[in-house]
């Protein structure tokens, strides 16, 4: 809690160095082949740091992707002094940090193992082995180490290689299955704000030279929060608060959540992603609709504080773009 204080009471307390380092730095791609930028990644380490050690110490769970969880903290952090600097609809920074500090700890609190959970750990495990040795190359001992469980284990509940093999279809297309009345009609909250996260980044996705120029040329000039086009994007994210409120009221997510500061954390969360991927290390090979549907998880338990079930994570909430694959 206190390298994010820090971080947002400095910002509070040097606007001139934020609008500085926000609105010229960041807006220039130059910037991050830079020394200038070396230093915020020297402090992008630290804050790992920090995350690897809570793992260590069993303070938080060994399940969290601590650099993904690293990059949604430093958007959220830059979202929330953009807004601050450029549209004035945050006073001081430093005192949401009970509010950011609520929904990073509903993602990183360790959670009891179920039954369920370590047997979905196992199949997530072949499906990786399999898929990279082949059936027969695939050894159980690899994915028994990979799930992080015993050799023994595997066999307790799948009594051999095969029908670990063939328990594979049978988990995604019962969960598809299982998820197919709500691709008609959503009513939970929390597939909603799933199939939202996801809409938002298929929209980007398929318009790859917008997302560029958005994310550093226009979300980065200061002008840009004094037009009537920027009251059209605080609408489109009306609808993300929306479905918080909805959640809160129909007990799905947490009553304690900021829907401002979750939307913070979202928007922070896009921009770090995007800008990794399409700008600092260019369009790189990384599986990115895994990394969507991590990120889409790891939203929903930071306001729902319990872990989302595995059907809604595994659902066929997939939004496809114009070529008929999926975002």
């Amino acid at each position: 809690m206190k390298i994010l204080w820090f971080y947002l009471r400095y910002s509070d307390t040097h606007p001139q160095y934020s609008k500085i380092l926000y609105f010229d730095c960041f807006s220039s791609v130059n910037f991050y082949r830079s020394a200038g930028y070396a230093s915020i990644r020297r402090y992008a380490r630290i804050l790992l740091e920090c995350l690897e050690q809570g793992v260590r110490e069993g303070k938080f769970s060994r399940e969290v992707d601590t650099v993904l969880v690293r990059d949604m903290i430093l958007g959220m952090m830059g979202c929330e002094i953009v807004q601050a600097i450029a549209s004035k609809t945050i006073d001081a920074t430093a005192a949401d940090v009970e509010d950011m500090m609520s929904l990073i700890l509903s993602i990183l609190r360790p959670r009891p193992e179920t039954e369920e959970n370590k047997v979905d750990k196992i199949l997530d495990a072949a499906e990786k082995v399999f898929a990279e040795k082949g059936v027969y190359r695939a050894r159980v001992l690899d994915i028994a180490k990979l799930a992080g469980v015993s050799e023994g284990t595997v066999y307790e509940y799948f009594g051999n290689k095969e029908d670990l093999l063939l328990s594979l279809p049978d988990r995604h297309f019962r969960r598809y299955q299982e998820g197919l009345p709500e691709i008609f009609e959503i009513k939970s909250p929390v597939l909603k704000l799933q199939r939202f996260i996801k809409y938002y980044f298929s929209l980007f996705f398929e318009k790859q030279d917008f997302l560029k120029v958005f994310l550093v040329q226009i979300q980065l000039t200061r002008r840009f929060y004094e037009t009537k086009q920027f009251n059209f994007f605080v609408q489109f994210f009306d609808i993300l608060q929306s479905i918080v409120e909805e959640g809160m009221a129909d007990g799905s997510f947490r009553p304690d959540v900021n829907p401002r500061v979750f939307r913070n954390m979202f928007i922070g969360t896009f921009n770090n992603l995007t800008l990794r991927w399409f700008i600092v290390h260019g369009d790189r090979h990384e599986d990115k609709m895994r990394k969507i549907e991590e990120v889409a998880a790891l939203l929903c338990l930071a306001v729902t504080d319990i872990r989302v079930e595995s059907a809604m994570i595994d659902s066929t909430e997939y939004v496809l773009d114009r070529k008929g694959g999926t975002v």
